[in-house]
């Protein structure tokens, strides 16, 4: 539908936070690594092209949803690495963080629920033990680059800002988000067309929940005004929130 065509493009926006003076460095390529894996390497090799400089950070353990590539790997993170390679990355551009690094795991039985927010926090991890030697090879107020799939786009920006606060907000000078192009039909198709409404509908149900501990499930991960950036942000999502009783909830 037409509403299903607006909704996309706004989750999707290439949303962007400036915080202090750009430092001159390249910036860090970042993913929190998921299913759509497979549509988001070839973007991030875009970045890596157009940023020589940069290195590349993705993370991911496995989630429920995770794809069979991932399982073989033991890691969504290691699944986008091999992805990454194979497309000609230098594997000396690259960190890939997956199940191995996890100390809960014993090599044999993952029980990551492969979340957004836990892969944010290995990225911060490196940037802060870096730090700490003294180094900037991955923080320093460059520019954060956040490869995220189409539909996720919003809620991922607003995740991100969530844990840039305190002394993680000195480390990059702007966060900015980058999304392959996606039509509301690719979506349909890869999922199917029930399935397909359901995630994008799913997005704001979480968008309101994760900014607030105030509804059934809210974890307030982020502050409402991470995700809503201007005042047509604002009036279109409360147009949302009138709606979203409507469609059923997925609790992917």
């Amino acid at each position: 539908s037409p509403y299903l065509h607006s909704l996309l493009a706004w989750l999707a926006t290439p949303l962007t936070d400036r915080r202090i003076d750009e430092s001159g460095l390249p910036p860090l390529i970042f993913s929190a690594c998921n299913w759509y894996n497979d549509w988001k390497a070839p973007t991030i090799m875009e970045l890596a092209t157009r940023y020589p400089d940069s290195q590349v950070i993705v993370v991911g353990g496995l989630g429920r949803l995770a794809s069979q590539e991932a399982h073989e790997a033991f890691g969504e993170g290691y699944d986008m690495g091999n992805r990454l390679t194979a497309l000609g990355l230098s594997p000396h551009r690259l960190t890939a963080i997956g199940c191995r690094e996890c100390a809960a795991v014993d090599g044999s039985n993952c029980g990551c629920v492969g979340t957004t927010g836990f892969n944010m926090d290995r990225l911060l991890d490196m940037v802060r033990a870096e730090a700490e030697q003294g180094e900037r090879r991955l923080g320093g107020g460059r520019r954060l680059l956040v490869v995220e799939e189409s539909l996720l786009v919003r809620r991922v920006f607003a995740t991100m800002l969530g844990r840039l606060r305190g002394e993680a907000a000195a480390e990059f000078g702007a966060v900015e988000m980058v999304a392959p192009a996606r039509s509301v039909e690719e979506v349909l198709a890869r999922h199917g067309d029930e399935k397909g409404e359901q995630l994008l509908w799913a997005e704001v149900d979480r968008l309101l929940r994760y900014s607030s501990t105030e509804f059934e499930g809210g974890l307030h991960l982020y502050n409402t005004d991470d995700f809503l950036r201007s005042p047509e942000d604002t009036a279109y999502f409360e147009a949302l929130l009138k709606n979203v009783t409507v469609h059923r909830r997925s609790e992917l």
